[in-house]
């Protein structure tokens, strides 16, 4: 009815609208995001200053003993 699927559609259905042709457009633009992500982390880009959150070192020797050994 929506159009969410490819290939068989059945005979007695009616689609209204392509919603398929959103979706690959969608998954086009996130491809495309994360190429752009991966670029700027490859050259240095990302993350910058802006990006980084200061923590205080006793709070951050807080947060790594609460992790697990195998995620530190």
């Amino acid at each position: 009815m929506l159009g969410c699927t490819r290939g068989h559609r059945p005979r007695h259905a009616k689609v209204y609208l392509n919603f398929r042709a959103e979706y690959d457009r969608l998954q086009a633009e996130r491809i495309a995001a994360f190429a752009e992500f991966k670029a700027d982390v490859a050259s240095g880009a990302y993350p910058a200053a802006s990006h980084v959150v200061p923590i205080a070192d006793a709070e951050f020797a807080a947060f790594m003993a609460g992790l697990p050994r195998n995620a530190r």
